[in-house]
């Protein structure tokens, strides 16, 4: 199978590079406008009659879109396209969130109860937000020094929290990437640039495929698996309610070749008249190492070009987790798993404690559980370390090595909780009213003495600070020392008392230990 995989492959590379034409990158969000304030305001006069509520002129706000989308190189033209479809031509209906003293022209902070709506105190700050946030989504490089003006407070405050690499620094530098991103129809993109091109298109410019005919989709998911790359969307061209072709690339070569006949009945409710049978789904072969993966929705009429439906990096960086780090009386248990996305072979683990490489294990032991969630890959990735108890030790992490030079993962930390361990070795009758009551206890944060609660029958009899000399534990236990022991008599009231002994935990608001319940 691998053997034809990479022959089709081979076979792809001319077809599909005929196929996608420089234009497919999509429409870009950075770049200067084609049309200037007047051309804008132009436009919008003649073409519509809905109630203009904005809080200044056209002409005005026009001339805001061209000049802040030109400090933050963002196309303001297009820019105010997206607000006449986010404002209904600027009248804000009452059905939505955003009303005209919001100045929020792109519908910002729109979503749930309304409390994150993005509210400006002027239309040039709304304009302002509006093409900075856009420079955002276009931009991975892009800083609160480099686009233009101070970030608006009402979006950014402090102004560094631009710069903070979020899940939308970056992720929409063409139109084509705002569906499913800034706005949640499938056709928000078609929208946009249809009201673009009929900018242009009255202004006597060109340069925009006419959209009633450009193929639009999704790309929705890409996941590794042992060796592949599963991908999935879907794909609609508005010429026809036929399934069309997808073709997908990965790291520029041409990797497939799929039609898009999958039922996706979610695309048939938002898509009325196209049907059901619009999805994709392959997977394809992908050795070690990150991957770029594109797909690109072919045109059956000729009439546009191939959009891209998106981009996906997949990523070979572990998965795993930490489940334990608990001191007992031999040490610091340590115990997790976990999977490197291209291999189904044992990952290495480091584990450090207090920020200081404590272990490096090969998580190879069986964890059924693992194996029964992730079956491509076997139950051989547990590991478990028993480290030596430090009295000084307070957080355990643990690393998942990536086995092909990538990003290693951080599988968790966890604080030694300080629960007190030992023993209660003597329960026993001293005396016609006293129990004698001994033993020892530790507490794993501390070399200091712990305190003990001795209770018969349920009754609290003695508190008491477990320092008296036990050289057996010392021994044992040599950097904790042997001041642990406990030794005392108690008073019980019944013939045939159950004496327990607890230890309590130093750390406040933390769980105690139950050293031991004996019938004395």
């Amino acid at each position: 199978m691998l053997v034809a995989l990479a022959l089709l492959v081979g076979a792809l590379v001319p077809l599909i590079a005929a196929s996608e034409p420089a234009a497919a990158a999509g429409t870009p969000v950075l770049g200067p406008s084609r049309l200037t304030a007047a051309q804008i305001a132009a436009w919008f006069r003649a073409s519509t009659r809905s109630p203009y509520r904005a809080s200044v002129s056209v002409e005005q706000l026009a001339s805001m879109f061209v000049n802040e989308g030109g400090a933050a190189y963002v196309r303001g033209d297009v820019a105010f396209a997206q607000s006449v479809v986010e404002t209904g031509w600027f009248s804000f209906p009452s059905y939505g969130y955003v009303k005209p003293t919001d100045n929020n022209f792109a519908g910002i902070g729109a979503y749930g109860d309304g409390s994150h709506l993005f509210r400006a105190p002027d239309a040039q700050t709304g304009v302002r937000g509006q093409t900075q946030l856009l420079r955002r989504y276009a931009d991975p490089y892009s800083t609160n020094a480099n686009i233009g003006y101070t970030p608006v407070p009402q979006l950014w405050n402090p102004s560094s929290n631009y710069n903070f690499p979020g899940g939308t620094h970056g992720w929409a530098p063409t139109w084509e990437h705002m569906t499913g991103r800034w706005a949640s129809s499938p056709t928000y993109t078609q929208v946009v640039l249809g009201v673009y091109t009929s900018m242009l298109a009255f202004n006597g410019l060109v340069g925009v495929p006419d959209l009633s005919v450009t193929p639009f989709g999704s790309f929705d998911v890409a996941a590794r698996g042992v060796d592949t790359i599963s991908a999935a969307g879907w794909a609609i061209d508005p010429t026809t309610t036929a399934s069309i072709p997808v073709h997908i690339y990965m790291d520029g070569v041409g990797a497939a070749i799929l039609t898009a006949d999958v039922s996706r009945p979610d695309v048939a409710a938002a898509v009325p008249g196209a049907g059901a049978a619009h999805g994709w789904s392959t997977t394809i072969a992908a050795g070690p190492g990150a991957h770029t993966v594109c797909a690109y929705a072919i045109s059956t009429s000729g009439a546009s070009g191939n959009p891209s439906l998106g981009c996906r990096v997949v990523t070979t960086n572990p998965i795993g987790w930490l489940d334990q780090a608990e001191a007992r009386g031999d040490g610091v248990h340590v115990g997790g798993w976990t999977i490197g996305p291209s291999t189904s072979g044992p990952l290495v683990v480091h584990v450090y404690v207090d920020g200081v490489g404590r272990a490096i294990l090969t998580a190879n032991q069986n964890r059924p559980d693992v194996g029964a969630v992730f079956p491509d890959y076997g139950s051989g990735h547990g590991f478990s370390v028993t480290l030596p108890l430090d009295p000084t030790a307070r957080v355990v992490c643990a690393y998942g090595i990536s086995p092909d030079g990538g990003a290693n993962t951080h599988l968790g930390c966890r604080t030694i909780n300080g629960l007190p361990f030992g023993s209660l070795d003597i329960a026993s009758r001293s005396g016609p009213s006293t129990a004698r009551v001994a033993g020892w206890v530790i507490s794993p944060v501390t070399t200091q003495p712990v305190v003990v609660h001795v209770y018969a029958d349920g009754v609290g009899v003695a508190i008491l600070t477990a320092q008296s000399a036990r050289p057996d534990v010392g021994s044992v236990l040599p950097a904790y020392g042997s001041a642990h022991g406990f030794d005392i008599d108690v008073p019980v009231a019944s013939a045939n008392p159950v004496i327990c002994a607890y230890g309590i935990n130093p750390l406040p608001n933390s769980a105690n230990s139950v050293l031991g319940c004996r019938a004395a």
